[in-house]
């Protein structure tokens, strides 16, 4: 039976993150007049693919990617073009758009194999364990010897809770390989998870003798040991020994020192062997930064600067002074950092010089002094570097579409440049645009593995997104690099292990921050937030007011905004107006805290201090989008819809990268009927807010309604239950499943919702609706009687008769 219709309504009820959609392409039917012309471009095409195979085979993964997308835009059949392109994504740490072009590969012959192996990759690394199961499975029914597919077949396994089938598939893995690492590897973690510890630590052992004294594969294996010593068994004093092991045989490795570090039990221990590392290879400058990290994390942040001075003062190397003016930077020093940029200048010449003299135009524009950043445009000489300083003042000045544009200028000459692809990623993001965003993100990733930052803001778009394991994957190997922002990435970790219900691995991470030094305010905002999923607001409340932050601290105010929402919804209303108005009594300047009172005054139903407070705001940033958002608010509680949405659509433009102003007013809209208009703004949300799983639901929910875009629709909904799997979610994507004619899945959809929402008669009613389709009427009857035993509900009188003809048989 055909679902029934039903009037489209919001189906969740606030606004969401930030993240990522791709959008479909269209391809139009090419007529008989063209195709000489199609012919004719055969061979042009098949060059183009050969090109970006080379280029992919020579590490140019951006170049293959820009080369990639254009023929699979012209030619969507072209299955090695989608192949490669799947592959270009996967290795630019973009698992979730890969899963697309690689899912169409792997239906070929030619490329079934290989395209099937990196499809179950990316589905592993987009978060989606079970479908990397199942997507290996079908790799090894064709060829049971392919062991990259063994391999993530015994990953998703131990992500989906199968630690024997991991483990059989970990000792097929040996015995077609007797030495590979990942297979000891697999074995130790599938045994770890069955509790046979003492054979995963002879899986360990043995994994560290098969790699000896390789100096890529030995610190892995010997970190891997020493971490099961600590952390699984509690054998602190044993790990602290096989460190010190790896230690004597790989002395100036980075993540050796790191881990050993972590693992000292004082200061001058941790310090110790960095020292003796910069003693051996004086010249290696990440040896030095590394030390000066130490030091820093430590306190010691003047003994930091002096060695760093003292490594460039030695060495002279623009690398070297430019490695000290960052420190400086950090610490905001700006003019020692000017100073060691200027020393840096001394030696550079040509591009390296241009590159200096964007760098001091950063630092002043950071000062706010545009006008002197300006000026040395007339002073660079390559054009993809006054392009980029152009960029960074246009971002300076809030013009972040603009700002892209100059940094893809740049890109045109620099294409290999990743601190302009990190650039442009931002620049993307802040303009909305998430898919360009992405992709420039991961472009810099790839092209260099230290531009923390890049990798780190890739990473917040995929946990926005739910690609939850992406995340933890690309967080967990920034934080493993160390540095100023490994505190960030931990965080970062933090949360994605959260959101995939692993308190307690969330738990050591924020922990792990705090011993890296993680700022206060972050802490407590990652804390609450644990604290919310097992106490729900009064323990986030909880934690928050005990967390002795200064409320008039400017970094303090996402915990401030976190402490007033949980206040608002504990009824503390009063609680949260004192506190609130003596920070803005404190900080009048700050427009911000206006606005988070204003909010509090909405609440408690004074509209007209409400209004005052989002004026207040906006008159110190007429760019508020909070502000707005909050005047739109009031504006609909008076009846002013059409003005409601004229100040959304103000917010949308204001802050480009957040849809959630978008997404309100789709909800006005749609409770006016205004259904086209609601569509069109819920697109605009999902293209700024990929990840705000509330426009994801409510536009699937619109285009099963009417059965169009259903490959778009199951993303979206799909989408909305990874990132908030809750009974309207599962009801959505039963309702689109339904759409898509595949009831026996729609059916176990219906199951989740019913199971977590009892009391809800349509949930019940839908589930009736997918049993009887699937010839199931004995349950469908069962369904549609407990839906009729409750409340009342739109759909009661098809409920009724659906009944009556299953019970007429």
């Amino acid at each position: 039976m055909a679902p029934q219709t039903s009037s489209p309504s919001p189906r969740l009820r606030e606004g969401s993150p930030r993240g990522a959609l791709r959008g479909s392409v269209i391809v139009p039917a090419i007529g008989l007049a063209v195709l000489g012309l199609t012919l004719a471009c055969t061979d042009s095409i098949q060059e183009q693919v050969s090109e970006a195979r080379a280029q992919l085979s020579g590490g140019q993964v951006a170049l293959a990617l820009g080369m990639l997308t254009e023929v699979v835009a012209e030619r969507p059949d072209h299955k090695e073009a989608h192949y490669l392109l799947g592959v270009s994504q996967l290795r630019a740490g973009q698992p979730g758009l890969a899963v697309g072009p690689l899912a169409k590969a792997s239906t070929s012959e030619e490329f079934g194999v290989p395209a099937g192996v990196a499809l179950a990759s990316a589905l592993l690394g987009s978060g989606d364990a079970m479908g990397a199961h199942a997507a290996a499975s079908r790799v090894l029914e064709q060829a049971p010897d392919q062991t990259a597919a063994l391999h993530t077949r015994a990953r998703a396994s131990l992500a989906t809770g199968r630690p024997a089938e991991a483990l059989a598939d970990a000792e097929a893995l040996l015995a077609l390989d007797a030495s590979a690492l990942h297979g000891f590897q697999l074995r130790a973690l599938a045994l770890t998870a069955l509790g046979r510890l003492d054979e995963a630590e002879a899986a360990h052992r043995r994994a560290l003798e098969v790699t000896g004294d390789h100096p890529a594969l030995g610190p892995v294996a010997c970190l891997g040991l020493a971490a099961f010593q600590a952390r699984q068994r509690g054998h602190v004093e044993r790990a602290r020994e096989t460190f010190a092991g790896c230690l004597a045989a790989h002395p100036t490795d980075l993540r050796v020192l790191r881990a050993t570090a972590e693992f000292s039990p004082d200061a001058e221990r941790a310090l110790a062997p960095w020292r003796e590392a910069v003693a051996r290879e004086p010249g290696n400058l990440a040896l030095q930064a590394g030390l000066a990290e130490q030091l820093d994390a430590r306190g010691r942040t003047d003994e930091a600067a002096t060695r760093m001075r003292q490594a460039a003062e030695a060495s002279d190397q623009p690398a070297a002074w430019l490695l000290l003016a960052n420190h400086r930077l950090r610490h905001g020093h700006q003019a020692e950092a000017l100073d060691a940029l200027a020393r840096a200048q001394v030696h550079a010449v040509g591009e390296d010089a241009d590159k200096l003299r964007v760098l001091v135009s950063e630092i002043r524009i950071a000062d706010g002094d545009l006008e002197a950043a300006e000026a040395a445009l007339e002073e660079i000489q390559l054009p993809e570097r006054r392009d980029q300083l152009k960029g960074l003042l246009a971002a300076a000045r809030g013009n972040p579409a603009e700002a892209l544009a100059a940094f893809e200028r740049a890109l045109e000459r620099a294409t290999l440049d990743a601190s302009l692809h990190f650039a442009a990623g931002r620049a993307a993001r802040d303009a909305g645009d998430w898919e360009r965003a992405a992709r420039h993100l991961a472009a810099a990733v790839q092209l260099d593995a230290g531009t923390t930052g890049a990798a780190l803001l890739l990473a917040e778009l995929q946990l926005e997104t739910g690609a939850y394991a992406a995340a933890t994957a690309l967080a967990a190997r920034q934080a493993a690099l160390g540095g100023v922002e490994a505190p960030r990435a931990l965080l970062l970790q933090a949360r994605a292990e959260l959101a995939t219900g692993n308190a307690e691995g969330a738990r050591n991470l924020v922990a792990q921050a705090e011993r890296s030094g993680a700022a206060p305010a972050a802490l407590a905002v990652e804390r609450a937030r644990l604290a919310r999923r097992e106490g729900g607001a009064p323990a986030a409340a909880g934690v928050l007011l005990a967390s002795g932050l200064e409320w008039t601290d400017p970094a303090s105010e996402d915990a401030l905004r976190f402490l007033a929402d949980d206040l608002l919804q504990l009824g503390r209303a009063e609680e949260a107006q004192q506190l609130i108005d003596e920070t803005v009594a404190a900080r009048p300047e700050r427009g911000a805290l206006r606005e988070i009172q204003g909010r509090v005054r909405f609440n408690r139903g004074e509209v007209a201090a409400a209004r005052q407070a989002f004026e207040g705001a906006l008159a110190r940033d007429r760019r508020d989008a909070n502000a707005l958002r909050g005047l739109a608010e009031i504006a609909v509680a008076e009846g002013r819809r059409d003005e409601a949405v004229a100040l959304l659509e103000r917010a949308a433009i204001a802050r480009p990268s957040d849809g959630t102003a978008s997404y309100r007013a789709a909800q006005i809209l749609l409770a006016q009927g205004r259904v086209d208009a609601a569509e069109a703004q819920l697109r605009a949300a999902l293209k700024r807010s990929p990840g705000n799983a509330f426009a994801c639901n409510d536009l699937a929910w619109l285009l099963a309604e009417e059965g169009r875009d259903l490959e778009l629709a199951l993303e979206l909904a799909r989408r909305a239950t990874r990132l908030r799997p809750e009974p309207n979610t599962f009801d959505t994507l039963g309702w689109t499943l339904m759409a898509a004619q595949q009831p026996h899945a729609a059916a176990v959809s219906f199951r989740r919702a019913v199971s977590q929402r009892p009391d809800a008669a349509v949930f019940w009613y839908h589930l009736g609706l997918a049993q009887a389709q699937i010839g199931d009427e004995g349950e469908a009857v069962v369904s549609l009687r407990k839906a009729l035993s409750l409340d009342d509900f739109e759909q009661a009188e098809s409920a009724r008769s659906l009944l009556e003809s299953l019970d007429r048989g």
